[in-house]
């Protein structure tokens, strides 16, 4: 899946079961059977709408276009093209998408937003309407420079801030501090790439392994216990991040919690902004 204004804008409007940048394999398995893609179509994102982890009921957008498959009923798709022909893209009811007042498809068990469903297409319609098909769908090179050295050196000063003052780990890891063992779930876990460098891993709830903030050289990851997100630089650059009380939220209203982190929560926000900062910087 090669990045793309797709896949930014798909990136930007992420949330739980709306994979963006990698769709699991067990997901997409159901939906390429039931929509065999010619070889040069790439998946971009996938919002799975069913309960379990088989993707029975979906939306799928690819470098073709959009398909959806609602439980129970027919699928159906429309290419790029066509898709800028509708006239009206609206929600109704919490889960109702509808295309010129025709009802198409829901996101039924999903806790995905239809109305933010709905402003995603629209968004795509409008970038189409002014860019065309290639700007949307072609591979593209982000310019968003920063090293590797530079994520490690605002990791380790968070982490010093703490450890000189009172001796003790605040739950940040820096490279090698983050045992091979943690590596492997965070890898399998948050489907982070072998070709991408694991820089720092922040952990917000210390019972859980793979609960946290993870920087590679690529981009952000966030995980919660039912949430999982990547923003590429490039694109976390232009995502609002936001600290209300113990939480932190992320783009379109995700919650991180911060209630068993071993620091306050004002000093991991402090951490995210020094990063954003940083990456401005290396792009402005």
């Amino acid at each position: 899946m090669g990045g793309s204004y797709l896949s930014d804008l798909c990136s930007m409007y992420q949330k739980d079961k709306f994979f963006t940048g990698f769709v699991p394999e067990e997901l997409l398995t159901y939906a390429c059977e039931l929509f065999p893609l010619s070889k040069k179509e790439t998946v971009t994102a996938l919002l799975n709408c069913s309960m379990g982890n088989k993707a029975k009921s979906f939306v799928m957008f690819t470098s073709k276009g959009l398909y959806w498959k609602r439980f129970g009923e027919q699928e159906g798709c429309v290419t790029w093209e066509a898709f800028t022909d509708i006239q009206s893209i609206k929600s109704t009811d919490d889960y109702e998408i509808w295309f010129d007042e025709v009802e198409v498809f829901d996101v039924g068990f999903s806790s995905y937003p239809a109305d933010l469903l709905a402003e995603l297409l629209r968004v795509i319609q409008q970038f189409l309407s002014e860019n065309g098909l290639d700007l949307l769908t072609e591979p593209r090179i982000d310019h968003v420079s920063v090293s590797a050295s530079e994520l490690r050196e605002i990791s380790i000063l968070f982490q010093n801030s703490y450890d000189k003052m009172f001796g003790l780990t605040n739950g940040l890891l820096v490279g090698n501090e983050i045992s091979e063992k943690r590596e492997v779930r965070l890898r399998k876990r948050l489907h982070i790439p072998k070709d991408q460098e694991m820089i720092s891993f922040w952990s917000t709830f210390p019972v859980k392994q793979t609960d946290g903030i993870t920087l590679t050289d690529k981009g952000i990851y966030f995980s919660d216990p039912f949430l999982r997100l990547f923003y590429p630089w490039h694109v976390f650059k232009e995502t609002p991040v936001m600290l209300k009380d113990q939480e932190l939220i992320v783009g379109k209203e995700n919650v991180i919690q911060l209630l068993e982190n071993l620091m306050p929560a004002e000093d991991v926000f402090a951490f995210i902004e020094q990063v954003k900062r940083r990456i401005s910087a290396v792009t402005s």
